[in-house]
């Protein structure tokens, strides 16, 4: 590089050090002195919190990094009304970077709280249903014979609209490990202040397995962190505990065994998978075997249904195929739906077995709708799912990942 600058091509090292050590500063910086480029004042903004390891080479093991990192984000906002940051002063002295020491009080948690019991009423199930409907209608187009997106996020996708893109802020890492109290304090303390300097009501923060207990039990000790701060546990976590709940309930029950024999989930892999610790081939598991389910259910029924049901099947098929190729939503006449309802709800009453497995197609579609709803950013789709997940939480003993806020009373 100071052969080239010598010839006048480029910069020079030191000039870049410079640069770079300029930008990691500012940067650094607190939520105190500036706010991030992009941000709008009063506009709902959340935090997610997660380790950060470092992993160095050590003769024992011990001794390694394990700090915090954080970041926050928000939906862009029009151009009008944003926040500009101010133009990087490069120091002519500085070439490194020297981090100033976070200020991590000790604390202990003498006092245990738990939340209070909330009235609320019962969310917009409708929704829910939609999405079952939605994941129905996506099994029926494959009985077609025409070439259909093979998988169930294919599908998705080509019926999708884009997201609204997000700003991103890097957060100064905290020196400090995200398992111990004082840490997760000090990241409560600190998200306080960001609400205060954004001038929002609250803001959402957002944690993994390890520190969502710990930051509960801290908020529900403190009226402040109770107004200020909606922590809720990642939906990767939260889809993690789900999946273990569904391998909890139909453990021995034969689901093992088919995805081995068809050769979905190899031997040696299937207490990871059963457990949700390996997501993408437990997701990948669930979603095979409940298309293979859900398409022997409609054999089934349009193998016994009347003529009249099946033209109406075969009306509902042909609009679909049409929608999907068209790539818009897949919502169609609900009448076959109903029928196919009676159906199910029948063999179920005369069939235990039949009921049984109608549970796990029910559980995997709640799964389903709950990764819909995160990914098109469908929040009230989010919570209905959410809710349905509750019950199987409490039911299968995975209280921790219950304490979602408040302890609820439906009406």
């Amino acid at each position: 590089m100071d052969l080239l600058h010598g010839l006048g091509h480029t910069y020079s090292y030191a000039s870049v050090l410079k640069a770079e050590t300029a930008l990691v500063y500012q940067q650094a910086r607190s939520l105190t002195d500036f706010i991030p480029e992009g941000f709008e004042l009063g506009k709902l903004f959340t935090l997610v919190y997660d380790n950060i390891d470092f992993l160095e080479e050590t003769l024992s093991g011990s001794g390694t990094s394990h700090y915090t990192n954080g970041i926050m984000f928000q939906v862009k906002p029009d151009r009008s009304n944003i926040s500009v940051e101010k133009k990087v002063e490069i120091a002519k002295s500085k070439k490194t970077y020297t981090p100033t020491k976070d200020n991590v009080s000790a604390y202990h948690l003498f006092k245990k709280d738990c939340p209070q019991y909330t009235i609320v009423p019962p969310v917009d199930l409708h929704l829910l249903e939609e999405s079952k409907d939605l994941d129905l209608n996506y099994i029926l187009t494959k009985l077609s014979a025409q070439s259909m997106p093979s998988t169930w996020t294919g599908a998705n996708i080509v019926i999708s609209t884009p997201l609204p893109a997000s700003n991103l802020h890097y957060l100064p890492i905290i020196e400090a490990s995200p398992t111990e109290y004082a840490t997760v304090k000090h990241v409560l303390t600190e998200a306080t202040k960001m609400v205060e300097q954004m001038q929002c009501p609250a803001a959402v923060v957002v944690f993994d397995q390890a520190m969502y207990c710990k930051a509960q039990m801290i908020r529900w000790t403190d009226e402040e962190l109770r107004k200020r701060l909606v922590i809720r546990l990642g939906e990767f976590h939260t889809i993690l505990a789900f999946l273990g709940t569904i391998g909890k309930r139909f453990e021995k029950s034969g689901l093992e065994d088919v995805l081995v024999e068809a050769e979905i989930v190899s031997v040696g892999s299937m207490k990871g998978v059963t457990s949700g610790h390996m997501y993408n081939r437990s997701v990948r598991a669930h979603k095979l075997l409940f298309e293979a389910l859900t398409t022997l259910q409609l054999k089934e029924f349009l193998a016994c249904c009347d003529e009249q049901t099946t033209e109406i099947a075969s009306s509902t098929i042909e609009d679909l195929v049409g929608k999907l190729v068209a790539g818009v939503d897949l919502s169609t006449d609900k009448e076959f739906h109903k029928a196919f309802l009676n159906h199910v709800q029948n063999r179920c009453k005369s069939s235990s077995l039949y009921q049984f497995w109608n549970t796990y197609l029910q559980m995997v579609s709640t799964l389903l709708a709950f990764i819909r709803g995160t990914r098109t950013g469908n929040f009230d789709l989010h919570i209905s799912a959410l809710r349905d997940m509750l019950p199987y939480f409490f039911a299968y003993d995975r209280v921790n990942y219950s304490r979602y806020g408040p302890k609820v009373i439906c009406i």
